[in-house]
């Protein structure tokens, strides 16, 4: 809006305008309607219309300006509303844009993909194939809970995994995932691989991974590991048999830190770096993406925890499947409709606190009374 030439306002006009109407009704004005020379009389607008006419303080004294419009018959001192701006052909600017966001953009099929673009392409690829498949079409997997934003699906047959004895390769991966993560549980999740033919111990973290560097030098032997009796139950316990497996048959083993990208879970970041380790776990068992990457990858299911844990639709949880080359769709879609992958089985591990049902790993049978075994690869090779 502007004013015409020659015109202002007043501070209680101002005050009309605004809506302060000084105790007289804007439905009633209080001032008779004059009239212009050659200009016939319009009465002013009753009610809400009215006290939206702004008013001038007095008539044009020359020819208006193209741009302007004559005056409504409206009382003295009431401003007058510029002309609405003529429309573009094309139409207005929110117009168009609206128009675009309705047009499909059609890409160019020549245009090489940025590898951004072509590892969100991969990632989108494997969520639909599980999405669609393994929740939709196979009910599978249902709906559990949002956590942060992404979803959480679990198997739609509960089973009670039970304490397992376990050989000693497996026990120590996992007393060095609960020692190192307990230090910084910022970290998120620690995985460990180790391979008994370069005699060297992987690991990686979710996140922080500055932090798991500072953490680990050296071999076994000289871990840093916390005191026991400033961390009760599980980590606790595991520290207290790490204390032991320091000075056992693995103390010489080099510790190697695996990195990738900030996020990606770390067994997929010990997949990609290592081509052959004996077994991989951590403190919790491998989500339903982690399982299915490691399958594609080769990795033999004795060399991980069978029992596969919960599905998380995040990027962070596909983004071990955006590197690498070839048909991700038709790999990812094999090994969900192969009939021996328990993907509609929710393991929950016995005893574990309702908040870490979907993915800690399984309990081991306790140590306490009885010695670690080692594995038949171990058997007569000296620590």
């Amino acid at each position: 809006m502007s004013l015409l030439p020659g015109s202002a306002v007043s501070e209680g006009e101002n005050d009309m305008a605004g809506g302060n109407f000084n105790g007289r009704s804007p439905r009633m004005p209080a001032f008779p309607t004059p009239t212009w020379p050659g200009i016939a009389p319009r009465p002013v607008l009753p009610g809400a219309a009215g006290v939206l006419q702004q008013r001038l303080v007095s008539p044009p004294a020359a020819p208006l300006r193209p741009g302007y419009t004559v005056p409504l018959a409206i009382p003295r001192g009431t401003l007058q509303m510029r002309p609405a701006l003529p429309v573009p052909a094309g139409g207005t600017t929110i117009q168009m844009a609206a128009r675009a966001r309705k047009k499909k953009v059609k890409r160019d099929p020549l245009r090489i993909l940025t590898p951004r673009e072509r590892r969100q392409q991969r990632i989108n690829t494997v969520r639909e194939i599980i999405e669609s498949y393994l929740v939709k079409q196979m009910s599978h997997l249902v709906y559990k809970k949002a956590i942060h934003r992404s979803k959480l699906f679990a198997g739609v047959k509960r089973r009670i995994v039970h304490p397992v004895r376990m050989s000693s390769e497996r026990l120590v991966v996992r007393h060095i995932a609960t020692a190192l993560l307990a230090q910084d549980p910022g970290m998120t999740e620690v995985q460990t691989a180790i391979s008994h033919k370069s005699r060297t111990i992987y690991i990686a973290s979710n996140s922080k991974q500055s932090v798991l560097e500072g953490l680990v030098a050296g071999d076994l032997s000289g871990l840093s590991v916390p005191a026991p009796s400033g961390h009760p139950g599980r980590e606790g316990r595991h520290m207290t048999k790490l204390q032991r497996e320091k000075a056992g048959p693995y103390a010489s083993y080099k510790l190697v830190v695996i990195k990738g990208r900030e996020g990606q879970h770390a067994e997929t970041k010990i997949v990609d770096a290592v081509a052959a380790f004996d077994y991989i776990g951590g403190t919790r068992r491998p989500c339903l993406a982690c399982t299915l990457y490691m399958l594609q990858k080769g990795v033999a299911p004795s060399k991980f925890n069978p029992h596969p844990g919960a599905y998380w639709n995040s990027n962070q949880a596909l983004l071990s499947f955006g590197s690498g080359s070839g048909d991700v769709g038709a790999s990812v879609s094999g090994i969900v409709r192969r009939p021996d992958m328990p993907f509609d089985t929710h393991y929950v591990s016995e005893g574990l606190a309702s908040s870490k049902m979907y993915d800690y790993d399984t309990n081991s049978e306790t140590e306490e009374e009885a010695p670690l075994r080692r594995s038949s690869r171990l058997r007569g090779r000296k620590g």
